[in-house]
C-alpha cells in the first residue's frame, strides 16, 4: 500500500471516506491553556 501510494495511486478519494457528522466547541480548552501558560504552569511541573 506504501509503495502504491509512493506511486501515486489512491486508495480513497479524499472527502469521500468519511463525514464529519458533529464536532465540538473546543473555546474551553484554548482558555485553559492559555491561563496554564499564563501562571507559567509548563515550568511548575
Amino acid at each position: 500500500m506504501i509503495r502504491d501510494s509512493l506511486a501515486g495511486k489512491h486508495h480513497v478519494v479524499a472527502g469521500e471516506g468519511f463525514e464529519i457528522k458533529r464536532s465540538l466547541p473546543h473555546g474551553h480548552v484554548a482558555a485553559i491553556a492559555s491561563m496554564a501558560n499564563k501562571v507559567k504552569l509548563p515550568t511548575l511541573l
